[in-house]
């Protein structure tokens, strides 16, 4: 049995303080607040400091170490890394390839509670790939949209591993009139008008340009709609 450790690999680069980074801040919050400490790994030491410092607030640790290099480098430093960690918990992020199929295997011998990977976009599955094969060795794969969810169970994952985990907001919220009208005031809004919000960083993947494209569209029909995209 590890000890009370959750482990991160996120197998990425960061270099911004965006949502992501607040999402695992606040996941570490979370557990620490349940006697559980975080270690996060990254292809290379983050460069927001006060991202850094934050994290240093909450005793959470941070390892700069490359996954993404040769296949067999990437299994050799994430063993190390668990050895050195003994977690109870380990989830991945975006590790892949062979790495991604040699956590499970690694983790369970070094007696690890728990492996979970994560899912936010996954590309096409083969009935034979790594991938595959992958993620039906893991306890829970979270993935973040019922569309990825279906993804994975049709390429051969199994259903009872695959549960889709939406990513919340953490904190207080204000919701009131008051925030609405002020808004609608700042961006020159008409109060009757009809407002749509997205949440998305401007990748391609995002498909950022059908939704504008979609919206040309509606506003033929509807002038009074309005989209905000909140994003980088």
């Amino acid at each position: 049995m590890g000890n009370k450790t959750i482990v991160h690999l996120t197998g990425m680069f960061s270099r911004k303080y965006g949502a992501f980074e607040h999402y695992l801040l606040n996941v570490a919050r979370v557990c620490k607040d349940r006697g559980y400490r975080t270690v996060l790994q990254y292809e290379s030491t983050p460069t927001s400091a006060a991202y850094l410092s934050e994290l240093e607030g909450l005793d959470a640790g941070v390892v700069g170490m490359a996954t993404h290099t040769h296949a067999l480098q990437g299994v050799r430093c994430v063993a190390a890394m668990l050895r050195a960690t003994r977690p109870e918990i380990v989830h991945t992020h975006f590790v892949s390839g062979y790495v991604l199929l040699a956590v499970p295997f690694i983790a369970r011998w070094l007696g690890v509670r728990k492996v979970i990977a994560g899912g936010y976009s996954v590309p096409t599955l083969r009935p034979f790939s790594v991938r595959r094969f992958a993620l039906n060795r893991y306890d829970h794969v979270l993935v973040d949209a019922q569309a990825i969810t279906d993804r994975l169970i049709g390429a051969g994952v199994k259903p009872g591993v695959v549960s889709t985990h939406y990513l919340g907001l953490f904190g207080r919220r204000e919701t009131s009139q008051t925030v609405r009208a002020h808004l609608r005031r700042e961006f020159g809004i008409p109060d009757e008008a009809l407002v749509l919000g997205c949440l998305a960083f401007d990748n391609p993947i995002k498909g950022l340009d059908v939704l504008l494209y979609a919206l040309s569209q509606v506003v033929r029909v509807r002038p009074d709609v309005h989209l905000i995209v909140v994003g980088v």
